[in-house]
């Protein structure tokens, strides 16, 4: 009972960081890189931006890894 209770939270949490994730600092850079991939640049600049949220996704990733850890 305690293990679902603990999912249940761990549920919720997750649910949080989702939201939290979306501050404004982020839709500023969703936006920006609407604007680069309307107004296409260097393909070295795209590629950077790539290379920049997938290091940002995998930190996401691994904070939610030891979110679960700690709860167990």
């Amino acid at each position: 009972m305690r293990n679902n209770h603990l999912l249940l939270l761990l549920k919720e949490i997750m649910e949080d960081i989702k939201e939290v994730i979306r501050t404004e600092e982020e839709i500023e850079r969703e936006n920006s890189v609407r604007d680069k991939l309307s107004n296409p640049g260097p393909f070295e600049d795209y590629m950077k931006n790539l290379e920049l949220l997938q290091m940002k996704l995998s930190t996401l990733i691994e904070d939610i890894d030891r979110i679960k850890r700690n709860l167990k």
